[in-house]
Formats: C-alpha cells, structure tokens, sequence
C-alpha cells in the first residue's frame, strides 16, 4: 500500500526562495521605473503651474523638478523600508526577519514606484489628449 502524499505537506517542508538573483532583478525593476518616472514628470511634461512651497510661496521649475528628483530615489526607499519593516514581523513558514526584511521592503518599493510610475503616465495621457 503506497503512502499518499499530501501536497500542503510538500509544500510545507519547502522553505521559500528568497535569492539575491530574484533581489537583484527586482532592485532593477526599481531602478528602471524610477528612470522611468523621473524623465517623464522632469523632461516630457512641462511644470505644473502654481505648485506651492510649504510656506505658501511659488515654487520654481528647478525645486519643483528636484522634489520630484528627490520623492523618486529618496523618500519613496525609506518609506519602502520602514513599511518593510513592520510587514516582517509577520510569520512566514519559518524565515528569518532579516530575509523577509529584505523582500518585503523591495516588493513594497516596487508597489510604490509603480503606483507612482502609472500617475505619471495618466498624467501624460491626460496633457497629451487635453
């Protein structure tokens, strides 16, 4: 008589993936999509008209265009990484923090730059078709 093998059994046993390679790959995609994002919003689409400082005051083409610069490689990865690393406090079939710390907090900043890359584009598509 042959023993039946579960499949939530075998799926069990099995740790995860979670490889530099796949790392990689996603830190590309990153990359990519913050390329992406910033030479849409700084290099197609002219500066948006009456954007204000915190202080009330116009800002110019130059901070406006380094905001965008600097929401895309900083701010964006440090809000990725502090929500990375609440999200590893999950369990997870037995991975360490450090692993899932990691891969939580590139999926996460890949989440948001994509969120912001489709903006960018929908606000392409919305000067090109006004």
């Amino acid at each position: 008589m042959k023993e039946e093998i579960i499949l939530d059994d075998i799926i069990a046993d099995k740790e995860p993936s979670f490889s530099k390679r796949t790392n990689l790959i996603i830190i590309g995609i990153i990359v990519f999509l913050a390329i992406l994002n910033i030479t849409i919003m700084v290099f197609i689409l002219p500066p948006k008209v009456g954007v204000q400082n915190l202080d009330g005051t116009l800002a110019t083409t130059a901070e406006y265009h380094s905001s965008i610069i600097k929401t895309s490689l900083l701010n964006l990865p440090i809000i990725g990484f502090l929500l990375g690393a609440l999200f590893s406090f999950i369990p997870y079939k037995r991975i360490g923090y450090g692993k899932k710390y990691i891969r939580f907090s590139l999926i996460i900043i890949l989440t948001i730059n994509t969120l912001f890359f489709l903006g960018s584009v929908l606000n392409l598509a919305f000067w090109i078709f006004r």
